[in-house]
């Protein structure tokens, strides 16, 4: 999924996707993981111009059920952190209310 638009003459895109987080991959990044099984995360990306500027990660943890709307909105927070200008932050969670449900 992704949604685009423009921000001061700039094309803007986010883009969601989901995948699972292996065991070691968890491990390495310093998130505990109980079972051996993979974990469902989502990963927001922001981009301007086609270049990346920023990205957030959302991770299902137990006893969490999955829920792709709920790993959007914390990804595209961490990913929006990273961003020092109000209005584009703004501009972003406005076109994501608009395009996502």
């Amino acid at each position: 999924m992704s949604i685009k638009f423009n921000y001061n003459n700039e094309a803007v895109e986010v883009k969601f996707s989901h995948d699972f987080i292996s065991r070691e991959d968890a491990l390495f990044a310093g998130i505990k993981c109980v079972s051996e099984e993979g974990r469902k995360v989502t990963i927001a990306k922001i981009l301007k111009n086609n270049q990346e500027i920023c990205q957030g990660v959302s991770i299902c943890r137990p006893p969490d059920n999955f829920d792709r709307a709920i790993g959007r909105k914390i990804a595209l927070r961490c990913a929006t952190l990273e961003i020092g200008d109000k209005g584009f932050r703004t501009k972003i969670w406005d076109e994501y209310r608009k395009n996502c449900k």
